[in-house]
Protein backbone atom coordinates (compact mmCIF):
# COMPACT_ATOMS: atom_id res chain seq x y z
CA UNK A 1 0.00 0.00 0.00
CA UNK A 2 1.37 3.93 -0.29
CA UNK A 3 0.69 6.64 1.03
CA UNK A 4 0.22 9.78 -0.52
CA UNK A 5 0.24 13.05 0.88
CA UNK A 6 -0.61 16.07 -0.51
CA UNK A 7 1.59 18.76 -0.52
CA UNK A 8 0.10 22.25 -0.52
CA UNK A 9 2.57 25.29 -2.23
CA UNK A 10 2.59 28.38 0.22
CA UNK A 11 2.47 31.18 -1.50
CA UNK A 12 5.07 33.42 0.16
CA UNK A 13 4.76 36.84 -1.59
CA UNK A 14 3.94 39.40 0.75
CA UNK A 15 1.12 41.20 -1.83
CA UNK A 16 1.69 40.03 -5.64
CA UNK A 17 2.11 43.30 -7.91
CA UNK A 18 2.16 42.13 -11.57
CA UNK A 19 2.35 45.03 -13.76
CA UNK A 20 -0.98 45.65 -15.71
CA UNK A 21 0.08 46.66 -19.15
CA UNK A 22 -3.41 47.55 -20.03
CA UNK A 23 -4.06 50.54 -17.69
CA UNK A 24 -0.47 50.37 -17.02
CA UNK A 25 0.20 50.22 -13.35
CA UNK A 26 1.26 48.01 -10.66
CA UNK A 27 -1.52 45.52 -9.74
CA UNK A 28 -2.49 45.73 -6.35
CA UNK A 29 -3.18 42.24 -5.14
CA UNK A 30 -2.60 39.17 -8.35
CA UNK A 31 -6.46 40.05 -9.64
CA UNK A 32 -5.40 44.41 -8.38
CA UNK A 33 -8.54 44.16 -6.23
CA UNK A 34 -7.15 43.62 -2.76
CA UNK A 35 -8.38 46.70 -1.58
CA UNK A 36 -11.73 46.17 -2.32
CA UNK A 37 -11.37 42.44 -1.28
CA UNK A 38 -10.16 43.89 2.08
CA UNK A 39 -13.23 45.91 2.88
CA UNK A 40 -15.99 42.94 1.27
CA UNK A 41 -13.77 41.07 4.73
CA UNK A 42 -13.98 43.83 7.23
CA UNK A 43 -17.93 44.21 6.13
CA UNK A 44 -18.97 40.68 6.76
CA UNK A 45 -16.54 40.32 10.00
CA UNK A 46 -18.60 42.58 12.83
CA UNK A 47 -15.61 42.08 15.15
CA UNK A 48 -13.17 43.49 12.46
CA UNK A 49 -15.43 46.49 11.55
CA UNK A 50 -15.69 47.69 15.31
CA UNK A 51 -12.20 47.57 15.49
CA UNK A 52 -11.40 49.30 12.66
CA UNK A 53 -13.89 52.00 13.57
CA UNK A 54 -12.30 51.86 16.95
CA UNK A 55 -9.18 52.89 15.63
CA UNK A 56 -10.38 55.65 13.28
CA UNK A 57 -11.82 56.88 16.09
CA UNK A 58 -9.04 57.31 18.24
CA UNK A 59 -6.72 58.67 15.15
CA UNK A 60 -9.31 60.95 14.27
CA UNK A 61 -9.93 62.29 17.93
CA UNK A 62 -11.07 65.60 18.64
CA UNK A 63 -9.76 66.77 15.49
CA UNK A 64 -7.14 69.69 14.95
CA UNK A 65 -6.23 71.91 17.68
CA UNK A 66 -5.76 74.29 15.05
CA UNK A 67 -7.79 75.64 11.96
CA UNK A 68 -9.97 72.47 11.78
CA UNK A 69 -13.14 74.57 11.05
CA UNK A 70 -10.76 75.82 7.64
CA UNK A 71 -12.28 74.91 4.23
CA UNK A 72 -9.79 73.08 2.44
CA UNK A 73 -11.09 72.75 -1.40
CA UNK A 74 -14.00 73.77 -3.76
CA UNK A 75 -16.47 71.22 -2.20
CA UNK A 76 -16.42 73.25 1.08
CA UNK A 77 -14.98 70.23 3.36
CA UNK A 78 -12.89 71.43 6.78
CA UNK A 79 -9.72 70.39 7.71
CA UNK A 80 -11.50 68.17 10.09
CA UNK A 81 -13.59 66.79 7.22
CA UNK A 82 -10.47 65.35 5.68
CA UNK A 83 -8.85 64.14 8.99
CA UNK A 84 -12.21 62.25 9.20
CA UNK A 85 -11.93 60.67 5.94
CA UNK A 86 -7.87 59.89 6.27
CA UNK A 87 -8.50 58.34 10.12
CA UNK A 88 -10.95 55.69 8.13
CA UNK A 89 -8.91 54.72 5.51
CA UNK A 90 -5.71 54.62 7.78
CA UNK A 91 -7.06 52.21 10.23
CA UNK A 92 -8.70 50.14 7.74
CA UNK A 93 -5.53 49.84 4.79
CA UNK A 94 -2.44 51.41 6.77
CA UNK A 95 -2.55 54.31 4.46
CA UNK A 96 -4.62 57.14 2.76
CA UNK A 97 -4.72 59.40 -0.26
CA UNK A 98 -4.87 63.12 -0.31
CA UNK A 99 -5.09 64.79 -3.88
CA UNK A 100 -3.47 68.55 -4.33
CA UNK A 101 -4.14 71.28 -6.15
CA UNK A 102 -1.55 73.75 -7.03
CA UNK A 103 -1.58 78.00 -8.25
CA UNK A 104 0.90 79.14 -11.08
CA UNK A 105 3.56 79.77 -8.23
CA UNK A 106 3.18 75.99 -7.43
CA UNK A 107 1.75 76.74 -3.74
CA UNK A 108 -1.03 74.76 -2.54
CA UNK A 109 -4.68 76.09 -3.10
CA UNK A 110 -6.96 72.54 -2.67
CA UNK A 111 -6.80 69.52 -0.80
CA UNK A 112 -9.30 66.79 -1.15
CA UNK A 113 -9.18 62.85 0.00
CA UNK A 114 -9.35 60.24 -2.29
CA UNK A 115 -10.92 57.04 -1.51
CA UNK A 116 -7.27 54.86 -0.90
CA UNK A 117 -8.78 51.91 -3.04
CA UNK A 118 -9.50 53.95 -5.86
CA UNK A 119 -5.34 54.67 -5.87
CA UNK A 120 -2.75 52.07 -7.86
CA UNK A 121 0.75 52.70 -8.82
CA UNK A 122 1.56 53.88 -12.23
CA UNK A 123 4.20 50.99 -13.77
CA UNK A 124 7.55 51.17 -12.06
CA UNK A 125 11.12 52.18 -13.46
CA UNK A 126 13.67 49.51 -13.48
CA UNK A 127 14.54 50.20 -10.00
CA UNK A 128 10.93 49.45 -9.08
CA UNK A 129 10.24 53.30 -8.39
CA UNK A 130 7.44 54.85 -9.02
CA UNK A 131 6.77 58.43 -10.14
CA UNK A 132 2.83 58.69 -10.70
CA UNK A 133 -0.56 56.79 -9.76
CA UNK A 134 -4.06 56.18 -11.49
CA UNK A 135 -7.13 57.16 -9.56
CA UNK A 136 -10.40 54.87 -10.51
CA UNK A 137 -14.01 54.63 -8.74
CA UNK A 138 -14.25 50.72 -10.78
CA UNK A 139 -11.46 48.56 -11.00
CA UNK A 140 -13.48 45.98 -10.61
CA UNK A 141 -14.80 46.78 -14.22
CA UNK A 142 -18.42 45.85 -13.72
CA UNK A 143 -20.51 48.26 -15.31
CA UNK A 144 -23.51 47.08 -12.51
CA UNK A 145 -20.79 48.80 -9.74
CA UNK A 146 -20.94 51.76 -10.31
CA UNK A 147 -23.02 52.72 -13.90
CA UNK A 148 -22.66 56.12 -15.42
CA UNK A 149 -20.44 57.36 -12.71
CA UNK A 150 -17.38 55.20 -13.33
CA UNK A 151 -14.08 57.15 -13.66
CA UNK A 152 -12.18 55.99 -16.33
CA UNK A 153 -8.55 55.63 -14.51
CA UNK A 154 -6.75 58.94 -13.95
CA UNK A 155 -2.64 59.71 -14.15
CA UNK A 156 -1.37 62.15 -11.24
CA UNK A 157 2.24 62.54 -10.34
CA UNK A 158 3.24 61.48 -7.15
CA UNK A 159 3.51 64.43 -4.70
CA UNK A 160 6.90 66.45 -5.24
CA UNK A 161 6.53 70.24 -4.14
CA UNK A 162 9.37 70.80 -6.47
CA UNK A 163 8.14 69.82 -9.91
CA UNK A 164 4.43 71.13 -8.86
CA UNK A 165 5.15 74.86 -10.37
CA UNK A 166 6.27 73.49 -13.46
CA UNK A 167 3.90 70.55 -14.40
CA UNK A 168 0.71 73.51 -13.10
CA UNK A 169 1.99 75.80 -15.88
CA UNK A 170 1.88 73.13 -18.43
CA UNK A 171 -1.75 71.89 -17.28
CA UNK A 172 -1.45 69.29 -15.01
CA UNK A 173 -4.21 68.78 -12.94
CA UNK A 174 -2.36 68.35 -9.50
CA UNK A 175 -0.47 65.75 -7.64
CA UNK A 176 -1.10 62.92 -5.28
CA UNK A 177 0.06 62.19 -2.05
CA UNK A 178 0.12 58.78 -1.45
CA UNK A 179 0.82 57.65 1.97
CA UNK A 180 1.63 53.90 2.32
CA UNK A 181 3.99 53.05 4.98
CA UNK A 182 7.17 52.12 3.25
CA UNK A 183 7.59 53.63 0.02
CA UNK A 184 6.96 52.10 -3.59
CA UNK A 185 5.38 49.58 -1.77
CA UNK A 186 1.68 48.83 -1.52
CA UNK A 187 0.44 48.31 2.04
CA UNK A 188 -1.29 45.19 4.06
CA UNK A 189 -4.48 45.96 5.28
CA UNK A 190 -4.37 46.63 9.33
CA UNK A 191 -6.50 43.05 9.05
CA UNK A 192 -4.68 41.16 6.64
CA UNK A 193 -2.98 38.54 9.40
CA UNK A 194 -6.53 37.45 10.53
CA UNK A 195 -8.08 37.57 7.12
CA UNK A 196 -9.37 33.59 7.92
CA UNK A 197 -10.24 34.88 11.18
CA UNK A 198 -12.74 37.41 9.25
CA UNK A 199 -13.79 34.85 6.98
CA UNK A 200 -14.74 32.93 9.58
CA UNK A 201 -16.48 35.55 11.40
CA UNK A 202 -18.45 36.23 8.45
CA UNK A 203 -19.17 32.36 7.74
CA UNK A 204 -20.58 31.60 11.30
CA UNK A 205 -23.04 34.37 10.71
CA UNK A 206 -24.24 32.75 7.31
CA UNK A 207 -24.26 28.99 9.27
CA UNK A 208 -26.41 30.58 11.66
CA UNK A 209 -28.72 32.06 9.47
CA UNK A 210 -29.27 29.02 7.19
CA UNK A 211 -29.62 27.24 9.75
CA UNK A 212 -32.86 29.38 10.93
CA UNK A 213 -34.02 30.01 7.44
CA UNK A 214 -33.47 26.59 5.85
CA UNK A 215 -32.17 24.43 8.56
CA UNK A 216 -34.48 22.72 11.28
CA UNK A 217 -34.42 21.79 14.98
CA UNK A 218 -36.35 19.07 16.50
CA UNK A 219 -37.10 17.77 12.99
CA UNK A 220 -40.12 15.24 11.85
CA UNK A 221 -38.96 13.47 9.07
CA UNK A 222 -42.03 12.33 6.66
CA UNK A 223 -41.07 9.21 4.57
CA UNK A 224 -42.61 9.77 1.38
CA UNK A 225 -42.39 5.89 -0.06
CA UNK A 226 -42.65 5.51 -4.22
CA UNK A 227 -41.66 8.08 -7.05
CA UNK A 228 -43.53 11.16 -7.14
CA UNK A 229 -46.04 10.72 -10.31
CA UNK A 230 -45.11 13.80 -11.90
CA UNK A 231 -42.46 17.04 -11.55
CA UNK A 232 -45.08 18.97 -10.69
CA UNK A 233 -46.30 16.90 -7.88
CA UNK A 234 -42.82 16.95 -6.67
CA UNK A 235 -42.68 21.13 -7.10
CA UNK A 236 -46.05 21.39 -4.95
CA UNK A 237 -44.95 19.24 -2.13
CA UNK A 238 -41.50 20.79 -1.82
CA UNK A 239 -43.16 24.11 -1.53
CA UNK A 240 -45.01 22.76 1.76
CA UNK A 241 -41.99 21.55 2.91
CA UNK A 242 -39.98 25.09 2.44
CA UNK A 243 -43.02 26.67 4.11
CA UNK A 244 -42.76 23.92 7.34
CA UNK A 245 -38.92 25.55 7.79
CA UNK A 246 -37.68 28.28 9.19
CA UNK A 247 -37.06 29.98 12.33
CA UNK A 248 -40.64 30.21 13.40
CA UNK A 249 -41.81 26.83 11.79
CA UNK A 250 -42.08 23.18 13.71
CA UNK A 251 -39.59 22.03 11.06
CA UNK A 252 -40.62 19.35 8.43
CA UNK A 253 -38.01 17.35 6.17
CA UNK A 254 -39.53 15.13 3.39
CA UNK A 255 -36.96 11.92 2.09
CA UNK A 256 -38.48 9.64 -0.36
CA UNK A 257 -38.10 5.98 0.01
CA UNK A 258 -39.36 2.63 -1.59
CA UNK A 259 -42.13 1.53 -1.78
CA UNK A 260 -41.40 -1.57 0.24
CA UNK A 261 -40.40 0.21 3.19
CA UNK A 262 -42.34 -0.76 6.07
CA UNK A 263 -40.93 0.96 8.72
CA UNK A 264 -42.78 4.17 10.37
CA UNK A 265 -43.18 6.92 7.75
CA UNK A 266 -42.67 9.45 10.93
CA UNK A 267 -39.53 9.87 12.67
CA UNK A 268 -37.93 13.11 14.85
CA UNK A 269 -34.60 13.75 14.28
CA UNK A 270 -32.80 15.57 17.62
CA UNK A 271 -31.02 18.63 17.08
CA UNK A 272 -27.46 19.61 16.61
CA UNK A 273 -25.95 21.81 19.60
CA UNK A 274 -24.66 24.31 16.82
CA UNK A 275 -24.01 26.97 20.00
CA UNK A 276 -21.22 24.39 21.56
CA UNK A 277 -20.04 23.32 18.20
CA UNK A 278 -18.45 27.31 17.80
CA UNK A 279 -18.56 28.58 21.39
CA UNK A 280 -14.62 28.19 21.20
CA UNK A 281 -14.20 29.70 17.68
CA UNK A 282 -15.86 32.51 18.36
CA UNK A 283 -13.90 33.22 21.54
CA UNK A 284 -10.56 32.58 19.37
CA UNK A 285 -11.95 35.10 16.88
CA UNK A 286 -12.50 37.46 19.75
CA UNK A 287 -8.97 36.82 21.08
CA UNK A 288 -7.39 37.09 17.59
CA UNK A 289 -9.03 40.67 16.72
CA UNK A 290 -8.51 41.74 20.05
CA UNK A 291 -4.96 41.13 20.05
CA UNK A 292 -4.09 42.31 16.37
CA UNK A 293 -5.62 46.07 17.16
CA UNK A 294 -4.11 46.18 20.39
CA UNK A 295 -7.66 47.22 21.60
CA UNK A 296 -8.78 46.67 25.63
CA UNK A 297 -11.80 45.02 25.40
CA UNK A 298 -14.09 47.11 27.18
CA UNK A 299 -13.85 49.59 23.75
CA UNK A 300 -15.16 46.82 21.58
CA UNK A 301 -18.44 46.55 24.12
CA UNK A 302 -16.77 43.20 25.06
CA UNK A 303 -17.73 42.10 28.78
CA UNK A 304 -14.66 40.96 31.02
CA UNK A 305 -15.26 37.09 31.58
CA UNK A 306 -17.70 36.88 34.53
CA UNK A 307 -17.89 40.57 35.01
CA UNK A 308 -19.54 43.69 34.16
CA UNK A 309 -18.67 47.32 33.06
CA UNK A 310 -16.67 49.56 35.70
CA UNK A 311 -15.86 53.26 35.34
CA UNK A 312 -12.46 52.44 36.14
CA UNK A 313 -11.40 49.87 33.99
CA UNK A 314 -13.27 52.05 30.92
CA UNK A 315 -10.97 54.87 32.06
CA UNK A 316 -7.85 52.76 32.18
CA UNK A 317 -9.07 51.03 28.33
CA UNK A 318 -9.80 54.01 26.89
CA UNK A 319 -6.23 55.88 28.52
CA UNK A 320 -4.36 53.00 27.19
CA UNK A 321 -5.64 52.78 23.38
CA UNK A 322 -5.02 56.63 23.07
CA UNK A 323 -1.59 55.71 24.00
CA UNK A 324 -0.97 52.77 21.54
CA UNK A 325 -2.41 54.78 18.76
CA UNK A 326 -0.73 58.08 19.26
CA UNK A 327 1.56 57.44 16.83
CA UNK A 328 -0.91 57.42 14.53
CA UNK A 329 -2.18 60.47 14.92
CA UNK A 330 1.42 61.83 14.59
CA UNK A 331 2.03 60.41 11.12
CA UNK A 332 -1.48 62.05 9.78
CA UNK A 333 -0.81 65.35 11.74
CA UNK A 334 3.13 65.62 10.17
CA UNK A 335 1.71 65.22 7.00
CA UNK A 336 -1.16 67.92 6.85
CA UNK A 337 0.91 70.69 8.51
CA UNK A 338 3.77 69.46 6.33
CA UNK A 339 1.09 70.35 3.38
CA UNK A 340 -0.46 73.07 5.21
CA UNK A 341 2.90 75.07 5.38
CA UNK A 342 2.98 75.01 1.63
CA UNK A 343 -0.29 76.41 0.93
CA UNK A 344 -1.41 79.68 -0.78
CA UNK A 345 -2.31 80.85 2.33
CA UNK A 346 -0.23 78.89 5.34
CA UNK A 347 -1.84 76.98 7.73
CA UNK A 348 -0.96 75.43 10.79
CA UNK A 349 -2.96 72.72 12.15
CA UNK A 350 -1.10 71.69 15.46
CA UNK A 351 -1.54 68.24 16.89
CA UNK A 352 -4.56 65.90 17.07
CA UNK A 353 -6.25 66.32 20.05
CA UNK A 354 -6.86 63.23 21.91
CA UNK A 355 -10.03 62.28 22.50
CA UNK A 356 -11.34 62.89 25.53
CA UNK A 357 -12.67 60.28 28.20
CA UNK A 358 -15.25 61.80 30.36
CA UNK A 359 -15.01 60.46 34.16
CA UNK A 360 -19.28 60.27 35.79
CA UNK A 361 -20.20 60.83 39.34
CA UNK A 362 -19.18 62.63 42.08
CA UNK A 363 -15.38 64.58 42.26
CA UNK A 364 -13.09 62.08 44.38
CA UNK A 365 -9.50 62.57 44.50
CA UNK A 366 -9.26 59.36 42.30
CA UNK A 367 -11.77 60.17 39.78
CA UNK A 368 -12.39 63.97 39.19
CA UNK A 369 -15.69 64.97 37.22
CA UNK A 370 -13.81 66.05 34.49
CA UNK A 371 -12.25 65.32 30.93
CA UNK A 372 -9.26 64.11 30.55
CA UNK A 373 -6.53 62.80 28.08
CA UNK A 374 -4.27 59.46 27.82
CA UNK A 375 -1.69 62.91 27.89
CA UNK A 376 -3.21 64.33 30.98
CA UNK A 377 -3.10 60.98 32.98
CA UNK A 378 -0.32 59.62 31.75
CA UNK A 379 2.07 62.63 30.16
CA UNK A 380 5.74 60.21 30.39
CA UNK A 381 4.29 57.46 28.59
CA UNK A 382 5.83 57.00 25.01
CA UNK A 383 3.45 55.46 22.04
CA UNK A 384 5.16 51.97 20.71
CA UNK A 385 6.30 52.22 16.93
CA UNK A 386 3.60 50.96 14.57
CA UNK A 387 4.16 52.23 11.40
CA UNK A 388 7.54 53.35 9.41
CA UNK A 389 7.54 57.12 8.94
CA UNK A 390 7.68 57.44 4.74
CA UNK A 391 9.45 60.89 4.98
CA UNK A 392 10.36 60.64 1.41
CA UNK A 393 6.49 61.23 0.41
CA UNK A 394 6.75 64.06 2.21
CA UNK A 395 9.52 65.38 0.67
CA UNK A 396 10.72 64.18 -2.96
CA UNK A 397 9.09 61.41 -4.53
CA UNK A 398 11.79 60.05 -7.15
CA UNK A 399 11.70 61.39 -10.86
Amino acid sequence: MQYIFPYRKQDLSRIRTPIDHQFKIEAYGANNLYPQEQEYLRLGSPLVKTATNVLADFINGEGWEENGDEVLNEDGELANDLLDQTARDFSKYNGFALWLGFDGTGQITEIKNIPFDFVRFGEPDKFGKHSDVKVSNDWVQDPDVNGAKTIEPVTYPLYNPLTAQEETIKGGNGQVLYYTGTKDLYPLSTFDSINNTALTDAEIQAFEKNTSTKGFLGTTLFKYPGKFESKEEQAIIERKIQALQGSDSPGILLAQIDEEFTGALIETIAPNNNDQLFSLTRQAIIDRVLQVYSIPPALMGINPAGGVFSQTSYKESFVTYGVITRNRRKIVARTFNTLGALMDTPLTFGEIAESRFEVQGQDTDDAPNQFQTAEEISPNEAAPPEEVPQENNLKVIYK
